[in-house]
């Protein structure tokens, strides 16, 4: 005699319930992979804005660049990764946002490589040139990062928006030498 509250369970049922916490599992993986690696590349784009501060008399001297060319080199990269970033996203809408987010490190990589073998004979256009594709790279990256990890983890999409918003500031307020920020955050 069977009871009413208890139905019988076949193995059909019983791996249709095992598959679904797979996939459950398999997601929530996925969701915090995509959350790691699209980091890194939101990580990477910021960084670059202000690394060269440090390093622009060096810079200047090995290359052998006009100042003129030392701020192409500031503003190429910020320039272009402003203009493109809300054309990226249209283009993410059309194409698919992980296969932007792909090609954006690796045209963010072939912009390193190019803005590393400067030499000076170019004094310095070389290295502009670099930082373009670096910033064109850079906007596929900042974009899709954003959205990507909001879509991925729908519950924490508030600490998302903040944990992005606090790695900008921090990138910028703490990486740029002569911020005025960073000297009120600093003042002793």
């Amino acid at each position: 005699m069977q009871s009413p509250h208890f139905l019988p369970v076949d193995d059909d049922m019983q791996s249709n319930v095992i598959a679904g916490e797979h996939e459950a599992k398999q997601s929530d993986g996925y969701q915090w992979t995509a959350l790691s690696v699209t980091t890194v590349g939101a990580l990477l784009a910021s960084i670059q804005g202000s690394a060269l501060l440090i390093a622009l008399p060096n810079i200047m001297a090995e290359l052998q660049a006009s100042f003129l060319s030392i701020m192409w080199i500031l503003l190429g990269y910020l320039l272009i990764l402003t203009v493109f970033t809300p054309i990226v996203g249209r283009l993410a809408d059309m194409w698919g946002r992980k296969r932007l987010y792909n090609s954006g490190f690796l045209i963010f990589t072939l912009g390193s490589l190019i803005s590393g073998l400067a030499q000076p004979q170019f004094h310095g256009a070389d290295l502009i040139l670099g930082r373009v594709v670096q910033g064109l790279g850079a906007a596929l990256l900042v974009m899709n990062s954003t959205i990507t990890a909001t879509q991925c983890a729908v519950v924490a999409r508030q600490f998302i928006s903040a944990l992005y918003n606090l790695l900008w500031l921090d990138s910028l307020v703490l990486l740029s030498p002569k911020c005025e920020l960073q000297a009120v955050f600093l003042r002793k």
